[in-house]
């Protein structure tokens, strides 16, 4: 499908689509120009490791894409929806958790791995405790 998707687009130049499920990733490091990460960190039991070997896997400069959904500011009414649907939701949503995943890229920002920036909004979706979202572009250094 993608690369029928690439042919129908003109889209010539080299690529290689893995998937990748989890935190093991066995591919060599600096192997690729971009990582996408696309509503799975909220199922790994590691987003760190994940954001890690995302690192590892890039190439110098190479950037990392994602938009994920988030849990919502704490205290507010949405969060407590949240915790309220949590559970139920993790069983039907192959163990999905509501994470405040940001705050493991601004922890990669600040070690210097990577440079960048991700913003919350608000997903246009029919359930609204998984309209909090994430997306952001993130650039590897060195």
């Amino acid at each position: 499908m993608v690369e029928a998707e690439a042919r129908a687009r003109g889209l010539t130049f080299p690529k290689e689509i893995v998937g990748i499920q989890g935190e093991n990733v066995n591919v060599p490091a600096g192997t690729f120009d971009t990582v996408v990460i696309t509503h799975v960190l909220c199922s790994v039991d590691s987003v760190e490791q994940v954001l890690q070997q995302a690192h590892r896997a890039l190439k110098t400069g190479g950037q990392m894409l994602l938009m994920e959904h988030v849990a919502a500011p704490r205290g507010t009414g949405m969060w407590y929806i949240q915790k309220l649907v949590g559970p139920v939701f993790n069983i039907i949503g192959n163990g999905c958790d509501f994470k405040e995943t940001w705050r493991s890229l601004d922890s990669l920002v600040a070690s210097n791995q990577f440079v960048g920036s991700y913003k919350h909004v608000e997903a246009p979706i029919p359930m609204p405790f998984l309209k909090p979202h994430i997306v952001g572009s993130f650039s590897k250094v060195g």
